[in-house]
């Protein structure tokens, strides 16, 4: 049985609904869960995968639960997926300072004084402030949120060429610099590596 819920009052980043997602549908009796946000490209999504959305009406930074569960009581499994959505997620107890979770960008930066990228991953109507926090910092941005206006992505990226860094998206959904990937990305090995690989040394002659 397949069903749509509409979540409101809760923010999750783009990285941690794929995760929640993937708990709930471990969940035994649930074959099949998504947690989007309620825009109308995703209400689209959900209705070319079967699913019936027609009676929502979502504002687009709520949640949709989609989910396909046995028999029939699925409000059963819809409370086990809330609860998982309740839960708080605590942060290990053996996190050194290096690995510390912060609350704000600027008590990141200062922590990681070696640092010169910054992924954000945020509702699209937060970004510009954040991003243009980090490009100040000197710090290049890759903006995984989308909802970004195009007169605010041009701002960012006029001044952070001015400056001389890098501004990747909105909606930069993975990327790999110098073989470290960031957002969602195959580990890969470097150019080098790749390259020695398709011609090894014993290839060279044409053996």
């Amino acid at each position: 049985m397949k069903g749509v819920k509409v979540v409101s009052g809760k923010y999750f980043d783009s990285i941690t609904l794929m995760l929640l997602s993937q708990k709930i549908a471990e969940i035994p009796g649930i074959s099949e869960a998504s947690i989007t946000l309620g825009t109308a490209f995703h209400l689209h999504i959900l209705e070319e995968a079967g699913y019936d959305c027609r009676s929502l009406s979502p504002n687009p930074e709520d949640f949709l639960l989609a989910m396909d569960v046995e028999g029939e009581n699925w409000a059963f499994f819809e409370q086990k997926a809330l609860e998982l959505l309740e839960r708080p997620a605590k942060p290990p107890k053996d996190l050194s300072e290096k690995d510390r979770l912060y609350t704000s960008l600027s008590s990141a930066i200062v922590g990681h004084p070696d640092a010169n990228i910054v992924l954000i991953s945020i509702p699209g109507r937060y970004v510009f402030s954040r991003a243009m926090e980090a490009l100040q910092s000197g710090l290049n941005v890759m903006i995984f949120s989308d909802h970004v206006s195009l007169d605010e992505e041009k701002k960012l990226k006029t001044y952070a060429h001015e400056q001389g860094l890098l501004v990747m998206g909105p909606d930069c959904g993975t990327s790999i610099i110098r073989g470290v990937g960031l957002g969602f990305a195959n580990h890969c090995a470097p150019a080098a590596d790749q390259k020695r690989r398709r011609n090894p040394p014993w290839n060279r002659n044409g053996w």
